[in-house]
């Protein structure tokens, strides 16, 4: 982090050629992690990666590109990286600019929305009712202070003190940097919910509202994967309507346009020559994804490699995966001695534990499953029939 700054204005690759511009408005430390908080802006830039990574060639002129970024608004407002995700991140600094008050407006929104889940789940209390609850335990410890005044001293207890009751832990617990906590100050203590939390409002000091803030995915995560990464993992997002026609959003949803079916057999063929990354990326992809593997299915691929292909098919998670992994079953899983017999069953496992074995085209299969003894699948098939009985017996419950 020696040469990465607060305040430095960045470039950062996403796919392809193309290259997205951030800024490092915030470092935060916590007791588990690391953290940094990255502001995206409204740009993509295509520029030659061979050019901005050799060391000795000049940067390209791009000063048109950032021409008035300083003082823009960031689009997302921020994405959170731990020290992983900032390790992974390809960081070309390329200007720097002050941070603005509402540079941290996402660290408060996710702080936020932090504090609201733990109020929810009991971890924490309002102040209110804790300085309540702390009031009744100090007039508890006077009352029983009291009473053993008044009880003669009982034998064996000369010397012991009644440790009393463990005090509350502060709200101020949530983050350690108190210059963060002082931050957090501002942020007013979330009413019980009565409706799904969308807006976060932003208070001064003296506790006037300045803005309020859409809570969005980014506000709800932190990532371990490079920003590039984590704005493609999170596309869906990008198709709201006003996001869609942002020049980020419009760019990350082209790229999982499921029309694409150019970059849907690049990933394919990646996949089969052993990135098992690109084989991740297919799942955005659903039905196209299924229908391009397919065709995989019928190359005369090596084992494992047909096994990752299975494996992708069942994460997908659409019907047709479930049709192709079974017709793959039917053909090459009735021989033990068959070359892909290990294979069919691994990748029909794998998609028993992604539905609880509920898919129509799996069905037919499961019977079959407990008369396996191949000593490679035991453990596939151990965990796959546990996800139905789990299954079975949560619709039990439900019913």
């Amino acid at each position: 982090m020696s040469s990465f700054q607060i305040g430095d204005i960045f470039l950062f690759p996403l796919r392809d050629r193309m290259y997205g511009v951030g800024k490092f408005v915030m470092e935060h430390n916590l007791a588990l992690q690391h953290s940094y908080m990255i502001a995206v802006y409204d740009r993509v830039i295509e520029l030659d990666p061979a050019v901005l990574n050799d060391l000795y060639a000049p940067l390209p002129d791009i000063s048109h590109e950032l021409n008035g970024i300083e003082q823009e608004e960031a689009l997302v407002n921020t994405v959170m990286l731990t020290a992983i995700g900032i390790r992974a991140t390809e960081v070309h600094v390329v200007a720097h600019a002050d941070i603005h008050e509402s540079d941290r407006d996402g660290y408060l929104t996710w702080l936020y929305v932090k504090k609201y889940e733990a109020l929810q789940k009991g971890l924490i209390k309002e102040e209110e009712e804790a300085a309540a609850e702390e009031e009744t335990t100090e007039e508890e410890g006077e009352e029983m202070e009291q009473a053993e005044m008044e009880q003669p001293e009982m034998e064996g207890t000369e010397g012991e003190e009644d440790a009393g009751p463990e005090p509350e832990s502060s709200n101020a617990n949530i983050v350690e940097d108190q210059r963060q906590t002082a931050a957090a100050a501002t942020i007013p203590a979330p009413a019980e919910p009565k409706k799904p939390l969308t807006m976060v409002p932003i208070l001064s000091p003296t506790g006037e509202v300045l803005r309020e803030v859409r809570i969005r995915l980014w506000h709800l995560h932190v990532f371990e994967v490079s920003v590039g990464e984590a704005l493609f993992g999170m596309y869906k997002n990008f198709m709201m309507p006003e996001l869609a026609s942002t020049r980020i959003g419009a760019y990350i949803i082209a790229h999982y346009d499921h029309r694409n079916v150019g970059r849907v057999r690049q990933l394919a063929d990646a996949l089969v020559e052993g990135d098992f990354g690109a084989g991740h990326e297919l799942i955005e992809f659903g039905d196209t994804a299924a229908q391009v593997l397919a065709l995989k299915l019928k190359e005369p691929l090596e084992p494992e490699v047909m096994g990752d292909v299975l494996q992708i098919l069942g994460d997908i998670g659409v019907d047709r995966g479930y049709d192709l992994i079974a017709a793959f079953v039917a053909e090459h899983g009735m021989d033990e001695s068959g070359r892909y017999y290990a294979q069919a069953w691994r990748g029909y496992c794998n998609a028993v534990v992604n539905t609880g074995g509920d898919s129509a085209p799996l069905q037919p299969y499961l019977p079959q499953l407990k008369t396996i003894t191949h000593p490679e699948l035991r453990s596939d098939i151990r965990i796959a029939l546990e996800s139905v009985t789990n299954k079975a017996v949560e619709g039990a419950v439900d019913g």
